[in-house]
């Protein structure tokens, strides 16, 4: 079969073991595969599925399900289905020329981390594709009959999971490879997208120089992971220095834009504003930038301000625009909204994660995420319809996903509780996870499973170009996976007593 491994990943790769799994994430690695750009890389694993010997489903949305027959003496353990995704956040270093349609990965090894040369690595969650593969591909290997599921679009809207058709799906227990090492997930929170639109009018400037500003340096991050890791966030910051400076210097603005998804915190930010005096604009931002280093310098130190003149731009919004894109950004509640007194985690947050601003018309897009469905149905929709109403501007919320909600007698969390005790000698943390996943999606399309549990190899600052992969987590992880696999037998000796 065809390989498009990369000379550079198979080196960056070479040595590492469980081979399999890390063969399989160079694979990955060399194909793009960011989100709605998944079709090469679900095509190269329907081709892998056939040629050995797998049955091999794809529909129209790219989701794979690759079904294997139980080994001898399994046929009467319940079938397991395990569960990854095939998309990754696609996020580079400013500056850096890659093109995540066409381009592969560049894999290096950093110590004990492998990570992805200016960009992230898509170990999220490609190292649980390539853990999935090469459980499949492992022969000798006792287990259930196993049926994996593969999902497009996970991170951009779960389009792939929304659209899948459950009833191919027997299994009734689901292991998810989304999560990670040293923990069980046990549930989720939802999520619910919303998105503000509102028309720009310009006008003839009145000033005769314009100036770029970024706003750059913050570490970003998962928008559901390390929402409550107190992080700044560029747009925000962007926005307090401009209504600042329409104050201070009579500034007019041309534009304002924020790079990054709903589902990242977004890092950076730039703005492009008229003013008189370039001199009096640098000594403001030395200002701005002495204020945001002493508030963040406890959890997000690296944060710069700076400017640079730029060619002049005539066209500027007019005073009712500028007023009401700021103000719309200043009202949207933003980072952690609420947070469980116990384990300190988020319970309620939104990430201002997206703004866009053309000739005409400026786009925001927010994620909200919680535990409790209430909070996004009577508080989040109502305040972020209440922003729109009082602006002006229209405001419409986007797709949702449904929480994971715990389930007390998990027959599937049993079983990897066990194993993960006979591999280490202690039990594994039982977690609640902020950031989303499918499983509520999957448990509610495919109607034969009855629970689910999640965990995999131990990931760092994912959605961002600081993503890497443990490397010394990847074997446990991948001998814990076979023998949950094997341990399923006792499951079926539970049910039959």
């Amino acid at each position: 079969m065809e390989s498009y491994m990369t000379r550079q990943n198979a080196q960056a790769l070479e040595g590492l073991e469980p081979q399999k799994v890390f063969s399989y994430f160079g694979e990955i690695a060399s194909i793009p595969h960011g989100s709605k750009n998944e079709k090469q890389l679900s095509d190269f694993i329907c081709r892998l599925g056939r040629e050995k010997g797998w049955e091999v489903f794809q529909d129209e949305h790219y989701n794979v399900v690759l079904k294997k027959e139980a080994s001898p003496g399994y046929e009467r353990v319940p079938a397991l289905l395990m569960q990854a995704h095939l998309d990754m956040v696609c996020e580079k270093v400013p500056g850096v020329e890659h093109d995540f349609l066409r381009d592969p990965l560049k894999l290096y090894r950093d110590g004990r981390y492998l990570r992805a040369k200016g960009t992230t690595l898509g170990a999220d969650n490609g190292i649980g594709v390539a853990l999935l593969l090469a459980v499949l591909d492992t022969e000798g290997l006792c287990h259930p009959r196993l049926e994996v599921l593969l999902t497009a679009d996970e991170e951009a809207g779960m389009s792939g999971i929304r659209g899948f058709d459950g009833r191919i799906i027997t299994a009734e227990h689901l292991l998810n490879l989304d999560s990670k090492m040293d923990s069980l997930t046990v549930a989720c929170a939802g999520g619910q997208w919303f998105s503000f639109r509102m028309p720009l009018g310009r006008t003839v400037s009145r000033k005769d120089k314009t100036f770029r500003i970024v706003v750059d340096g913050l570490r970003g991050g998962h928008s559901g992971a390390e929402i409550d890791k107190g992080r700044g966030n560029a747009i925000r910051l962007m926005t307090r220095i401009l209504t600042d400076l329409r104050a201070v210097m009579a500034a007019e603005i041309v534009g304002v834009e924020g790079e990054g998804k709903a589902n990242v915190i977004p890092r950076r930010a730039q703005a492009r504003v008229n003013v008189s005096d370039g001199q009096a604009l640098r000594e403001f931002l030395e200002r701005w930038q002495d204020l945001l280093s002493r508030e963040w310098r406890n959890t997000d130190g690296g944060v710069t301000v700076r400017c640079e003149e730029m060619e002049y731009c005539r066209q500027v919004l007019t005073e009712d625009a500028a007023c009401r894109l700021l103000r719309c950004i200043l009202l949207v509640p933003s980072g952690t909204l609420l947070h469980d007194f116990n384990s300190g985690e988020a319970v309620y947050s939104n990430n201002l994660g997206v703004l866009t601003c053309g000739t005409d018309t400026a786009e925001i897009t927010c994620l909200a995420r919680s535990s409790i469905p209430s909070l996004l149905s009577s508080d989040y929709l109502p305040a972020m319809e209440a922003v729109a109403e009082a602006l002006g501007i229209h405001g419409k919320a986007g797709e949702s996903f449904p929480c994971w909600e715990y389930v007390e007698d998990s027959p599937i969390r049993k079983v990897c509780e066990e194993t993960y005790f006979q591999l280490n000698g202690r039990f594994p943390e039982i977690i609640s996870r902020h950031a989303g996943s499918e499983c509520g999606y999957i448990l509610a399309v495919c109607p034969t499973l009855r629970d689910a549990v999640a965990t995999g190899a131990r990931l760092f600052h994912m959605h961002t170009t600081d993503e890497c992969l443990d490397i010394d987590s990847v074997g446990p992880a991948f001998r814990c996976l076979c023998q949950v696999l094997e341990g399923m037998i006792r499951l079926a000796d539970r049910e039959e007593r």
